[in-house]
């Protein structure tokens, strides 16, 4: 549909503009990342192997956060018996 206006021969082609619009919608970074590892060949596939990557990112994270022997961390950064370089004029140590 061509529209013409009186200000000096302007015309708009609106059926242009929405066909380039409506182009069909562009995959994901992931997605594209997942057909190049050449593992899957369709995007049902993909949407798999982006699932299980995400579950064990997610079961890693657990492992990590849950890991260690349940006692507090200690809040004094000195290690014992280590030489420690106190700001001059501080005579008092805290350990």
């Amino acid at each position: 549909m061509i529209i013409y206006t009186r200000m000096s021969n302007v015309q708009f082609d609106e059926e242009q503009e929405f066909s380039q619009r409506h182009m069909a919608p562009q995959q994901s970074f992931l997605m594209r990342l997942a057909f190049k590892t050449g593992f899957v060949q369709t995007e049902k596939g993909a949407l798999y192997l982006l699932l299980a990557v995400a579950g064990a990112l997610l079961l890693i994270a657990l492992f990590i956060l849950f890991s260690g022997d349940g006692s507090a961390p200690s809040l004094n950064p000195y290690v014992e018996g280590q030489n420690v370089l106190l700001p001059p004029g501080d005579t008092t140590s805290s350990f």
